[in-house]
Order: C-alpha cells, then sequence, then structure tokens
C-alpha cells in the first residue's frame, strides 16, 4: 500500500474507533489539533483579523463546536455572514461574506469605505480598486447609492459626490447633477437612467435631472 493509503486508512480508522470514544476524549488528540486556518470570500478585511477573532488557543481542536466560532468572526464590522466549517484532520475554513461598500465617507477625520446602510467598515480603502464617490455618512445617501449602483451602473459611474439636502439626496459629477427622494426606489431610479440614455444618444448635455417626483424627470439646462 502506498504512504498515501497508509495515511487515509489511519485517519479511517482514527474515526472509525471515534465512534465508540467522546468527542471530549477526541479533543485530546493531537492528530486533530487545529494546525491551520483557510480564510475563504475575504476582500477587504485583513485575513489575519478574522483568524484572531476566533481567538483560537493552544488546545484548540476540530472537535470543537464550530458556531461559536462562526459567532465570533460574525461579530467584526463589516461581515455580513460568516461560516467556520471543518477540512480533516487540522483545518479550519472560515468563510466570510463581506457588506459591499458603495462610497467612501469621512470618519474621525479619516476617509473610510461606507456600506449601503451607511456604516464607515473598518476596511482598507486600497483594496477596493474601484472609482467610488464621497459621500456623507449617512443611511438615507448610502441608501440610494446603493439602489442607483445595482439598478443604474452606469450612472453610477459617473458619481463624485452625494449628500443629504434637506429630505433628498443630491448626486453629482462630470459637471451634472441629480435629485433623488431619500426613498427613491428602483424604479424612479432606472427612470432616471432612461433619461440620462435618451439625452446622450440625442447628443444633448444636461445641467441637473430632477427626479423626484413619481413618473417624472424634469431636465435642466438640456442643450439644444
Amino acid at each position: 500500500m502506498s504512504r498515501r493509503g497508509v495515511l487515509i486508512a489511519g485517519v479511517a480508522g482514527l474515526v472509525l474507533a471515534g465512534l465508540a470514544v467522546s468527542p471530549r476524549a477526541l479533543r485530546k488528540v493531537d492528530f486533530f489539533k487545529i494546525r491551520r486556518v483557510e480564510v475563504r470570500g475575504a476582500r477587504y478585511l485583513v485575513p489575519d483579523t478574522l483568524v484572531a477573532a476566533l481567538r483560537l488557543g493552544p488546545e484548540a481542536s476540530l472537535f470543537d463546536r464550530t458556531a461559536g466560532l462562526a459567532d465570533r468572526v460574525f461579530a467584526i464590522r463589516g461581515v455580513a455572514e460568516a461560516r467556520v466549517t471543518r477540512r480533516w484532520p487540522g483545518t479550519l475554513v472560515v468563510t466570510v461574506r463581506e457588506h459591499q461598500p458603495v462610497a467612501l465617507a469621512e470618519h474621525e477625520g479619516v476617509l473610510g469605505l461606507m456600506d449601503r446602510r451607511g456604516w464607515v467598515l473598518p476596511f482598507d480603502p486600497t483594496r477596493d480598486p474601484r472609482r467610488l464617490p464621497v459621500a456623507d455618512p449617512d443611511a438615507a445617501v448610502a441608501l440610494v447609492l446603493g439602489r442607483v449602483m445595482d439598478a443604474e451602473p452606469e450612472v453610477f459611474t459617473g458619481i463624485e459626490r452625494a449628500a443629504r439636502v434637506g429630505k433628498d439626496i443630491l448626486l453629482s459629477g462630470g459637471g451634472h447633477r441629480y435629485l433623488l427622494r431619500s426613498d427613491a426606489t428602483v424604479r424612479d431610479i432606472q427612470a432616471l437612467g432612461a433619461v440620462v440614455r435618451d439625452l446622450a444618444g440625442r447628443g444633448r448635455d444636461f445641467v441637473e435631472l430632477d427626479a423626484r417626483f413619481t413618473d417624472r424627470v424634469f431636465v435642466r439646462g438640456m442643450t439644444l
């Protein structure tokens, strides 16, 4: 039998033997001690941060419960979902889904990445290659930006600044201004995008599009 076959047979034997042994006893077996942590899905968070959140002790074993470990990772600001699984004989796999940034926003005097909830996250802005707008750290602004990103990505890429003006949201960039309600729907945003494309197709420029009204978009400063 090959060396690999011997190893597999040995692992199988340990597992079968474990059927008659309590997990508490197996925790003490060095073969099942956690020797490696693999991080998947992290784009903005540094893997070392996720590993440190597990707070694994020197005696940590694959027979420890993983639910509590996932909760520790989920507690990190910026983590939307976390899952911890085992890969025998000694590896933990941490899989995360991070909240998606929609803008750069100032927090404690420093520009950070803001998600669509309006939270400024502990993400390194340099890890995002996209050109994101600078925005007020405001939940309504973030919500509208997130909807524009999903519904009209071409419009989103042209936005340089986003701010709340009274009850409304003002988006601007490239010499253009867009006015939307703070509760703008996907339909409102798609109507805005349709007007942008129509004007571009006719070779017309504009200063401002006002999409705060149901089923209407007002054009201001349009060139003839």
